[in-house]
């Protein structure tokens, strides 16, 4: 994200950016201008990632199912479909 940023900034192009990061990483005075989009209420998919054949596999499984209830739970308060 921070390349993007840093493209926006240089005046290479526009683009979106997840709230958290922007609020955090992009000064209110600075040179990138933020814009809400109002009304739009926009969702985005995760993902977990690791080498394939990784001698660390079978914990990055374990971690994976620990994590899928949880994941499960929020999707289902936020009232997105499972």
């Amino acid at each position: 994200m921070d390349a993007l940023r840093r493209l926006v900034s240089i005046e290479m192009g526009v683009s979106l950016f997840p709230e958290f990061y922007a609020r955090s990483e992009i000064p209110e005075r600075g040179e990138v201008v933020l814009r809400e989009i109002d009304g739009c209420s926009l969702t985005r998919a995760i993902s977990f990632a690791w080498i394939k054949g990784s001698s660390r596999s079978a914990q990055y499984h374990l971690l994976f199912d620990e994590c899928l209830p949880a994941i499960t739970q929020t999707r289902q308060r936020q009232g997105v479909d499972v």
